[in-house]
């Protein structure tokens, strides 16, 4: 139970094993008698990839802003208008070279075992940290094979101009806030596909931004916030750019494609929260949230999709813009210090906050069909717990974060987002955090910071639609470090 067994690829017969009875740590077993398949000299070199890549970004912006103090009947306001124009151009220059190297094996580069975390595994031995620095130096003995010069390489530009005018109307017991932005983008990129042609794409839109704020005051220590506004995010310039590799088989074409026709996020958004501020420095708030979202951003695989004028039949990787998304949540905060105990423990101190989501993503076919999904790198849940101790010159926190899983990648290669399911989707599990910092004012001028992160070492998980099905298992450790800080 838990195992499969492993075959050549021009043989039936089983070479081992592979042992998933653990889904998040399987292990292959090769049987006794095929072990010359780990002998390090029948390992021939394959390749050495170089990589060369550099990456500007400019950006000039400049803005013009007003204030007049004035009176809304007979409530003081204050009324600001301007504008702001930014102009950003990004060039991403990506070189790999690959190099061959024959009659080399891995047994000409000191080879040493793998330390293996997990047990049960046996693995080939792998070429020493020292000879794989070398080979930077022994480029001339090799055969330059290929180059990509072109393939990741592009240059996007993206200039905004936007206006904006607001009040502030106080009240007696309230405070309102109102205003309106409108925004107007322009986006332009070229590109390369896998032949070195230049690929181009672009974009524009125009976007009206409202805005209403409203803090009600109950009581000197007591208020209820709510608020009323839309937002706007802007595809990343690495998603948008139109850089292609097409692959061109017969009548089938298939690869991969930045898309420049990707529309913002748009997003209405509506709060409300209830505020206590306490005696004793004790802070607690509640309240709920909710996002309507046009045109969220996926990664995806289709098997037919028509960008930037490419019409592909087998497969391409891009990004897509979902239909609707909707998110709504519950949002609690807990903040108190201790300084009623008595010494030394009035130096404690404790802050809490949580957070409960729903939300999904729906995705509609020029067949009119459609789905739903969770919406994309979004927990169900998020919870944080510190506890510390603040006085003279020690400052301490112990602090743990906790999350539900979500959805990391929608299809992969084995499927495609016409046939979505949550088999072919990919997650991220649930994840624990303990984390510890210790601050200690030497003095006026000097403080020391020491620092351990993830102290449980808590791995990371990915699946695919089902916990027993791993995409990726990474564990990162503890992580201590040690600072410190002086000021003049």
């Amino acid at each position: 139970e838990g195992c499969t067994n492993l075959k050549g690829i021009d043989s039936s017969t089983p070479l081992g094993q592979y042992n998933f009875s653990n889904p998040q740590k399987p292990f292959l077993n090769v049987y006794q008698e095929y072990r010359e398949l780990y002998d390090p000299s029948q390992l021939n070199f394959n390749e050495l990839e170089i990589e060369r890549s550099t990456i500007e970004d400019e950006e000039l912006a400049f803005k013009v802003d007003f204030q007049k103090d004035s009176n809304f009947g007979n409530l003081p306001s204050v009324i600001k208008f301007g504008f702001k124009y930014r102009s950003r151009e990004v060039t991403n220059d990506k070189n790999l070279d690959f190099y061959t190297w024959d009659g080399k094996t891995l047994a000409d580069f000191d080879p040493v075992s793998i330390a293996w975390p997990f047990p049960g595994q046996t693995f080939a031995s792998h070429a020493s940290a020292a000879a794989t620095d070398q080979l930077k130096s022994q480029l001339s003995s090799m055969t330059l094979d290929s180059q990509e010069l072109f393939v990741s390489d592009f240059t996007a530009q993206e200039d905004v101009l936007s206006i904006y005018a607001m009040t502030t109307i106080e009240a007696e017991n309230a405070l309102i806030i109102a205003g309106i932005r409108v925004e107007d983008t322009d986006f332009e990129a070229s590109a390369y596909d896998s032949g070195k042609t230049p690929t181009y794409g672009s974009n524009d839109y125009t976007f009206v931004s409202p805005n209403l704020t409203v803090k009600y005051f109950l009581s000197d220590n007591q208020l209820i916030r709510g608020a009323i506004w839309r937002a706007l995010s802007r595809p990343k310039f690495s998603n948008a750019a139109p850089v292609a590799e097409v692959e061109i088989d017969g009548e089938d074409i298939k690869g991969s494609y930045g898309n420049p026709d990707l529309e913002p996020y748009e997003a209405n958004n509506f709060d409300l929260s209830y505020e206590y501020y306490g005696d004793e420095l004790f802070f607690f708030s509640i309240g709920v949230f909710l996002k309507q979202i046009e045109n969220a951003i996926y990664p995806t695989y289709q098997k037919t999709a028509t960008i930037n004028g490419v019409n592909f039949n087998d497969g391409v990787k891009t990004y897509i813009n979902a239909e609707e998304s909707d998110i709504k949540g519950l949002e609690m905060t807990y903040q108190q210090e201790f300084d009623f105990l008595p010494s030394p423990f009035n130096g404690l101190y404790l802050a809490m906050n949580m957070t409960y989501t729903d939300g999904d993503s729906t995705f509609a076919f020029e067949d009119n069909e459609s789905f739903t999904t969770p919406f994309r790198k979004l927990s169900d849940q998020q919870r944080n717990i510190s506890i510390g101790f603040d006085q003279g010159k020690i400052d301490a926190r112990l602090s743990l974060s906790s999350r539900g899983d979500y959805l990391d990648w929608l299809a992969d290669e084995e499927g495609d987002i016409d046939t979505i399911s949550l088999g072919n989707s990919r997650f991220v599990d649930d994840h624990s955090q303990l984390d510890f910092t210790l601050k200690y004012k030497i003095n006026d001028n000097l403080s020391i910071k020491a620092e351990g992160i993830n102290l449980t070492d808590e791995p990371e998980y990915y699946y695919w639609g089902y916990k027993d099905r791993l995409s990726q298992y990474d564990e990162y450790g503890t992580t201590f470090s040690v600072g410190f800080r002086y000021t003049y």
